[in-house]
């Protein structure tokens, strides 16, 4: 084990510990998914900075830079304008201090614009959450000089983040961002200067005419290293994909978009302990979150320069989403090597933390809660009386024997769950042959027998604690042993492993929480949400071709569908229910339509048949924009006004009037 990995892996071992002890106290929805409102001004600050330098700066931000130079400013322009604004919306936002986004969107535009806006927060931060997974992929496989390669790199990040999440919460979230806030802002200004000296103190370093570095990358890439082409100085990189102007901006106008409606930062300004302290923390926030992306952005064209040998030939040496990683470990002293890079790991499981925290927050309060919570109470009352069918534990084990066959249908290629185990030990070698792979197929195939036990049991109104502990813990049991004895598995298993896991998981936990109070219900039940969101981040992660694209998505996704209505839910009195209501679904509709676009008729796509390309070599987030604006600004003169009542609740001088 290199000195990298140990370090990286005592300062994990440090935080778990840490987020064990802290999880005590999480036994309440307030303490689960706020902290019980109590986060003081100095650990807010590190939360709030956590919260948004992720892989988005370190991975996707990298990404830009190596392909745009210069030009990747733009996005940090567009974080400046939103985290500005947000400075000054930070004290009304903890004064409102609910839980969600969704509430100011029903209190402003009704139910269903909270059901809609759900929705492409979900979308939105699933999103996120999967690219944060593939960034500590990259992350394993450079600290482990390729050992652990990207895809076993994923699997562990997706474990570890969402175990962590899991266990506690905001609580867990807001006391580990503390150090590492702390390890981002030190890594991060050390690094620069560093990175920048070992570039220009070679004496090479020069921007070439584009046909010239063209050329000495065909005929003498050695010659290339500590150049880059003369168009990575421009404001618009003319070589930045089909539409350069427009892309970059689309880059710059997202990111702030993104910023302004974040319900993740909304989230910490309800945790804070007072609306003054939360408008504190985030002026502090203002001029840290600045300084880090611009670094950022420096280091990754320094370290792209110097890897430019390896970057700009036709087959890359490595991702350009990597040339952060790479600068620490290649052009760095040990000692701060490992602290960016240690930088770059707490930013993928801070970041992952809350974008994973958050989502499920929202289907609990903004859909479970709000629209299904007396029937649900109802039916745990019944199920903890002993009496009526127990709908829960049939649904998690039905789902548990059709999750069990899925992989013959071939979903996502060669899939080892279900009898496929079986040809899997006969030809890897995983297992030695003999009663050792015997007993192994035996605990296989109780997965859908043990399952099918608990539906009948069910039915038939007799006890199935044990047999539903049982059939909801085999699936974990069995990956276990696989994963312990291969490690090359993990690129063979394919859905069906996952969402048996996931069905397991809900049977569990439903017998579990029937005797518990309401509260702790609630908590035991976004625990297994984070599980099920995580999880299918991780699907997503696994068929990812590019972190920056990605994020335009995601930022793209949620900067019209949600930021827009819920800016002017804050600060423009006239806007009505209808017009606001229109403009998240509508947006939301376009966004996804023109994204899946690239699919159905790739024809359309600039460059044609890059399902990652736009449609038409224009950005998404244009038509999804105006699509968005226009709703607002139309439809709001046209009807009739809100009432005092529903100003008064984000407006209190309402009240008086």
């Amino acid at each position: 084990m290199n000195k990298y990995i140990l370090i990286i892996l005592v300062y994990l071992a440090g935080l778990t510990i840490m987020n064990f002890w802290k999880s005590r106290k999480v036994k309440s929805q307030d303490e689960m998914m706020l902290a019980g409102r109590q986060i003081p001004m100095m650990k807010m600050v590190f939360t709030l900075i956590c919260t948004w330098i992720g892989s988005g700066t370190f991975i996707s931000g990298a990404e830009f830079a190596a392909k745009a130079g210069w030009s990747a400013m733009w996005q940090v322009a567009g974080v400046g304008v939103g985290i500005i604004i947000i400075y000054f919306l930070s004290s009304k936002i903890r004064t409102f201090g609910q839980y969600t986004v969704g509430d100011i969107l029903e209190v402003r535009y009704g139910p269903v614009a909270r059901v809609v806006g759900a929705f492409a927060i979900i979308i939105s931060f699933t999103t996120i959450v999967s690219y944060q997974f593939k960034a500590g992929g990259y992350i394993l496989n450079v600290v482990s000089d390729g050992q652990i390669t990207t895809q076993q790199g994923v699997f562990f990040a997706f474990l570890f983040v969402t175990v962590f999440t899991m266990i506690g919460g905001m609580v867990a979230i807001a006391n580990t961002d503390l150090p590492n806030g702390i390890v981002i802002v030190s890594a991060l200004v050390i690094s620069t200067p560093l990175v920048i000296m070992e570039v220009m103190g070679s004496g090479l370093f020069r921007y070439l005419p584009l046909n010239e570095f063209n050329n000495l990358v065909a005929t003498a890439p050695d010659q290339v290293a500590y150049a880059l082409p003369e168009t990575h100085r421009a404001i618009f990189n003319p070589t930045f994909t089909y539409n350069p102007p427009l892309k970059i901006l689309a880059m710059g106008i997202s990111t702030m978009l993104l910023l302004l409606g974040v319900q993740s930062l909304y989230q910490k300004f309800y945790s804070a302990r007072s609306a003054r302290e939360a408008r504190k923390a985030a002026g502090i926030w203002v001029f840290g979150t600045l300084l880090l992306e611009s670094v950022a952005v420096i280091v990754a064209i320094f370290a792209t320069a110097h890897f430019a040998n390896k970057l700009f030939i036709a087959q890359p040496a490595f991702d350009h989403a990597e040339v952060i990683l790479r600068a620490a470990r290649e052009m760095l002293p040990p000692v701060v090597g490992v602290l960016l890079l240690g930088a770059a790991t707490v930013v993928v499981i801070s970041t992952g933390m809350n974008y994973l925290l958050s989502p499920t927050t929202t289907l609990i309060h903004d859909i479970l809660q709000r629209f299904f919570g007396k029937k649900e109470k109802q039916e745990v009352e019944k199920a903890a009386e002993g009496t009526g069918i127990r709908w829960p534990l049939v649904i998690a084990a039905a789902a548990l024997v059709v999750s069990f066959f899925l992989p013959w249908f071939k979903l996502t290629g060669a899939s080892y769950a279900g009898f496929a185990v079986g040809s899997f030990l006969s030809t890897s070698g995983a297992l030695e042959a003999g009663f050792l792979s015997w007993i192994f197929q035996l605990l296989v195939l109780l997965i859908p027998i043990s399952a099918a036990l608990v539906i009948v049991l069910v039915v038939l109104r007799r006890k199935t604690e044990v047999v539903a502990l049982v059939s909801g813990l085999l699936p974990f049991v069995t990956l276990i042993i696989i994963l312990f004895n291969s490690s090359q598995v993990l690129d063979q298993l394919g859905i069906g492993v996952y969402l048996a896991m996931v069905a397991g998981l809900a049977s569990v936990i439903y017998r579990t929480s029937i005797r518990l109070d309401s509260e702790k219900r609630t908590v035991l039940l976004q625990k297994f949400l984070i599980v099920l969101v995580g999880v299918f981040a991780y699907l997503m992660a696994t068929q990812m071709l590019s972190v920056m694209e990605n994020a335009l998505f995601a930022y793209t996704i949620y900067g019209v569908a949600i930021t827009p209505v819920l800016i002017a839910a804050l600060v423009w009195k006239r806007v009505t229910k209808a017009a606001g209501l229109v403009s998240i679904v509508s947006a939301t509709m376009v966004t996804i339509a023109l994204k899946l676009a690239g699919s159905i008729w790739p024809s359309i796509m600039k460059p044609a048949g890059n399902p990652n390309a736009d449609p038409f070599g224009i950005p998404i987030l244009y038509p999804a924009l105006a699509v968005s604006l226009l709703a607002l600004f139309i439809i709001t003169p046209l009807t009739k006004k809100p009432s005092k009542e529903v100003l008064a609740k984000l407006f209190p001088e309402e009240k008086a009037e």
